[in-house]
């Protein structure tokens, strides 16, 4: 499967040229719940801290802390890479109608019978992580909130390859440190939009490298985890303004700290905004050579990849 997941990376920038085509002009509700779960939810929070008028919730705790079977909310979107994910369905009569963003478009989420519009991720079959899917919600989102990316998207097969040899050499480093030390800690941070790509990116590495990783904000970090910098492992997504500067001051705390291991990722980005469309990628990769060092052959080993209803 490791094999899969690498082919399935170097396919991300076709099918995210496949959407960004393919998809007719679509235009999403705003002021509304959009829900989701994992990788799903995940490119919700990038676009609301990109300042999309929109309602972010995991569909899990919007069913059953935030909605009544009673009376139904208006509209909501609802989103499942696979359309299959098992909360988001029960969330579909929690709305009197909801837009289906999902790649499987005979899934139940897309043939409820109250969804009012169904858009397709065109991203291809996927077996392993959330990489292809992954950016297709994102490209989806942002198109459907009213933000242009195809300039971002210029700079993914251009730059694909730096990311790969990113993620290698990182997965190098820290294989190399946890061999010499028992780390205590693994944190990936993140500011604004790429909170998402933190959180993301902690996530697929758990599915498949087999570790406890957390994501987070810089202000989170700063907040407390800071203090276990000592047998930790850090990566640094990088910053603008005065996110920016305090992410230096932070770096610098923490750089004498014995054996702690700071890495840092910056990409190219029109726009900070949109930089989670290329960000998460560089993870990708070091989610397979870290995989492959660590010896794991099944990504998913305690169930499979859609957690079904």
């Amino acid at each position: 499967m490791l094999d899969l997941l690498l082919k399935e990376i170097r396919e991300i920038p076709e099918a995210a040229d496949r959407c960004l085509h393919t998809q007719r002009d679509i235009r999403l509700p705003v002021h509304v719940p959009y829900l989701g779960m994992g990788a799903s939810y995940n490119p919700i929070l990038a676009l609301y801290y990109a300042n999309a008028p929109i309602y972010p919730d995991l569909s899990s705790e919007y069913y059953y802390y935030r909605s009544s079977p009673v009376s139904k909310t208006n509209k909501g979107v609802l989103i499942s890479q696979s359309g299959h994910s098992s909360e988001t369905l029960w969330c579909r009569e929690r709305f009197k109608t909801y837009v289906a963003i999902t790649n499987d478009p005979s899934s139940p989420l897309a043939t409820g019978k109250n969804v009012s519009e169904k858009i397709l991720l065109e991203s291809g079959k996927e077996t392993a992580i959330s990489s292809k899917t992954y950016i297709n919600t994102l490209i989806t989102l942002y198109r459907g909130l009213g933000f242009s990316v195809s300039e971002t998207l210029k700079i993914l097969p251009r730059d694909l390859p730096s990311y790969e040899k990113w993620g290698e050499e990182s997965a190098d480093e820290i294989f190399s440190f946890m061999n010499k030390v028992h780390h205590t800690s693994f944190y990936i941070v993140g500011s604004g939009p790429n909170l998402a790509t933190a959180k993301q990116a902690a996530l697929t590495m758990g599915e498949a490298a087999k570790l406890g990783i957390i994501g987070m904000s810089l202000a989170e970090y700063d907040h407390g985890p800071k203090e276990t910098a000592k047998d930790s492992i850090v990566i640094f997504i990088d910053a603008k303004g005065e996110v920016g500067q305090r992410l230096t001051t932070i770096k610098n705390k923490i750089k004498n700290v014995k054996n702690c291991l700071s890495i840092s990722l910056s990409v190219e980005s029109p726009e900070e905004n949109f930089s989670p469309l290329l960000s998460i990628i560089p993870f990708n990769f070091l989610t397979y050579y870290l995989a492959k060092k660590r010896g794991v052959r099944k990504v998913y080993e305690l169930g499979g990849k859609i957690v079904r209803a």
